[in-house]
């Protein structure tokens, strides 16, 4: 098993490739270190590149190169390796390719680490270092993101890039990295965006839950995440009255005479929303469905597009937390009866539509309570959970009989 590790500093390269090394006995092959290898052992490399760091001078990428190829040449890396800090850039990347094939060992898989350029930020600065503050991280980052995107284009090309989120805590990134194979889901497909892009090619989600569970913000904020439209259905509503389209011109006329606007209404507007490009590789739905008529309309419509819907994420909360958040709202609507009977409505009338995504396996139940960025974390493992799930343990295979990870058109489907 061949596998490279990619991301930007902060990633937690390091650590991972450290980690699946020891998993699978695998050497873990840190380029910084062969480089401090070969000049402290003064071998012929790494006089030339002592040389070079001496005049003050880069080492130029064919040193570099030859070192690494070097190293994966050694014995203890006949039956694989995990790469660290090697490639960066697409000439090391084909004397790469060419070294292994020649070899007949090709690599495996792309493993690149995708961390927020917010939280790279927070990670980088709190190590208390001096070229560690904000504005030298981003200047960083914005290299690392110019020069690691035609490598990051080369690997997509030839299909072995799978795109890790490496936000959460040390264990789940390694249990994402070790899924990664039997993941089609992960597979990047198209140009690698920015550090703070989508981690998966597609996703399409419906947050669920009560009047203060905060839906809106964690919607905003996962689509943020995944690069992908938040759909606010009461955004949707407002726009199509405002530009008086055919849908608003009739949803007004209901409003006018008193009368509530018709389930057949506002499906329209949002599965017309959805038809839009922008929500072609994915959307976040914040505030529809509201009732088993919407929910089936809105499958239907869906697999008529051929993008079902990956996951329902329910965010659940006390009844206690509601009543304390709605009443801190300082509105008519914090009345504890009026909320109350908010709460009653609600119960009654959404009961039937999550027992409808549970019959499916679609419903995942979050805990919304605690700090804002608690409750993302949770409904972004769910997410992730749901839309990479695994099709059998690939990397199994690749120890038992040393096969290559078969590519999405050679049978791997994504769920």
């Amino acid at each position: 098993m061949r596998i490279v590790l990619l991301g930007p500093p902060g990633a937690g390269k390091g650590t991972q490739a450290s980690r699946i090394a020891a998993r699978f006995e695998l050497p873990h092959v840190a380029t910084g270190e062969i480089f401090r290898s070969n000049v402290a052992d003064g071998t012929a490399l790494g006089q030339v590149a002592q040389e070079y760091l001496d005049s003050g001078e880069l080492v130029p990428d064919e040193i570099v190169i030859a070192m690494v190829l070097e190293r994966l040449a050694e014995p203890d890396c006949a039956r694989g390796f995990v790469l660290d800090g090697f490639p960066r850039s697409g000439p090391q990347a084909r004397a790469l390719d060419k070294q292994l094939t020649e070899l007949g060992t090709p690599l495996d898989a792309v493993i690149n680490l995708e961390v927020t350029e917010q939280e790279l930020i927070h990670r980088l600065a709190g190590r208390g270092r001096d070229d560690d503050n904000e504005q030298t991280v981003r200047n960083r980052l914005a290299v690392f993101t110019r020069t690691t995107a035609p490598l990051l284009d080369y690997y997509i090309e030839h299909g072995l890039l799978f795109n890790i989120p490496a936000a959460g805590p040390v264990d789940e990134v390694t249990e994402y990295i070790l899924s990664a194979p039997a993941n089609a889901s992960l597979l990047a497909t198209g140009r690698h965006p920015a550090p703070e892009g989508a981690a998966v090619s597609s996703v399409r989600i419906v947050l669920l839950g009560p009047p203060g569970a905060g839906k809106g913000t964690q919607a905003a904020r996962i689509a943020e995440r995944f690069a992908v439209p938040h759909v606010a259905t009461g955004e949707i509503f407002k726009v199509n009255v405002a530009q008086e389209t055919t849908l608003g011109q009739v949803a007004l006329e209901y409003l006018d005479s008193g009368e509530l606007v018709p389930d057949e209404i506002v499906i329209a507007m949002v599965l017309e929303r959805l038809a839009e490009p922008d929500c072609a590789r994915g959307f976040v739905l914040d505030g529809f469905p509201r009732s088993g008529s919407q929910a089936r309309a809105l499958d239907k419509r869906l697999s008529e597009l051929g993008m079902p819907l990956d996951a329902v994420i329910n965010l659940e909360l006390t009844e206690q937390d509601l009543m304390r958040r709605l009443a801190q709202r300082g509105r008519a609507a914090g009345n504890p009866a009026v909320i109350q009977t908010w709460l009653e409505i609600f119960t009654r009338t959404t009961e039937p539509l999550l027992d409808y995504y549970d019959e499916r396996g679609m419903l995942f139940n979050v805990p919304a309570s605690g700090e804002v960025d608690e409750v993302t974390d949770r409904i972004l493992q769910a997410t992730i959970e749901v839309t990479h799930r695994p099709h059998g343990n690939l990397w199994a295979g690749l120890l038992a009989n040393g096969s290559r990870t078969r590519r999405p058109e050679e049978g791997a489907t994504a769920s």
